[in-house]
């Protein structure tokens, strides 16, 4: 499948080194969902390769979510290992 930023929230399932948006965003939060196991592991970072928000799955497979993240230039998913990222924005 192919990542999703048409509509609300962002939807992303594809992992890359390569900058998925450009612009300055504001991030409401993020949520990590639909993965496989407590081991998978999701990172996000900005258009300079800083990192943003990573987080690791729960043993539980229950919804990782962030706090309010606020705004940042670019965005990018150099690692999801299984299920998905949301990104809310406003």
């Amino acid at each position: 499948m192919a990542n999703q930023l048409a509509s609300l929230p962002w939807v992303i399932d594809t992992a890359s080194a390569n900058v998925l948006f450009t612009g300055k965003i504001f991030v409401r939060h993020f949520e990590f969902a639909g993965y496989a196991a407590g081991t998978d592991t999701v990172v996000v970072q900005d258009i300079n390769s800083r990192p943003v928000w990573q987080a690791d799955g729960k043993t539980d497979l229950d919804p990782v979510l962030s706090y309010k993240v606020g705004w940042i230039k670019g965005i990018k998913v150099p690692t999801l290992s299984s299920g998905k990222l949301y990104v809310y924005i406003k």
